[in-house]
C-alpha cells in the first residue's frame, strides 16, 4: 500500500522548477507501467500536498497496472540508486483520460495507457560501475580487482550507495 514519505522531503518539482501535485480524483485513467530496465524501480504518486508517496516497485522487465486519475502525477525512480527514470520521455507522467466522447456501457473495454520506464542517456562509466557493485556481496570485494584503483573506489562507492539503507524520500 502507499507510504507517505517523511515531512523532510521537499515539494516535487517538474522540469521548469514549478511545483506539482495531485489537484483532483474526477476523471479516472488506467495506466500500465512497464519497466524496461534490468533495475527495480519505485513507483511514487505525487499527493495534494506536492509530497512523493511510494506506491509499488516494478520488477526488471515487468509491468503494473494502476488505476488513477487524470490530475495524479506519477513519478519513478532506480529503488537503489534513486536515479529518476523517464517516464513516456517525462520525468514526471501525468494519465491521459481514458475515453473520449459518449461511452457505450454495452460494450464498454477500458484501455490502458502503456507507459515505459527507462533510464535518461547515462554514461558507459556510470552504466559499467553500477553494474559490477551490483554483483559484489560488499564494498570490499572490490580491492580484488585487477582494475584502476579509480574505477575500484568509484565501484565501492556505487556499492555503498546501493546498499545502504536510505531515509523515506
Amino acid at each position: 500500500m502507499a507510504e507517505e514519505a517523511d515531512d523532510q522531503v521537499d515539494q516535487v518539482l517538474d522540469e521548469d522548477g514549478r511545483e506539482v501535485r495531485s489537484l483532483n480524483s474526477v476523471n479516472r485513467a488506467f495506466v500500465l507501467f512497464h519497466n524496461t530496465t534490468n533495475r527495480l524501480v519505485e513507483l511514487f504518486w505525487v499527493n495534494y500536498q506536492g509530497r512523493k508517496v511510494s506506491y509499488a516497485k516494478i520488477a526488471p522487465r515487468s509491468a503494473m497496472r494502476s488505476d488513477t486519475y487524470v490530475t495524479h502525477p506519477w513519478l519513478l525512480e532506480d529503488f537503489y540508486t534513486k536515479e529518476r527514470l523517464l517516464v513516456s520521455g517525462r520525468m514526471i507522467y501525468f494519465p491521459i483520460v481514458w475515453h473520449q466522447g459518449p461511452i457505450d456501457f454495452d460494450n464498454l473495454r477500458i484501455e490502458r495507457q502503456v507507459v515505459r520506464v527507462y533510464f535518461n542517456l547515462r554514461r558507459l562509466e556510470t552504466i559499467a560501475v553500477e553494474t559490477v557493485a551490483l554483483r559484489l556481496r560488499n564494498s570490499r570485494n572490490a580491492d580484488v580487482l585487477e582494475i584502476p584503483l579509480i574505477l575500484r573506489e568509484m565501484i565501492k562507492t556505487a556499492h555503498q550507495e546501493m546498499y545502504t539503507p536510505h531515509p523515506p524520500t
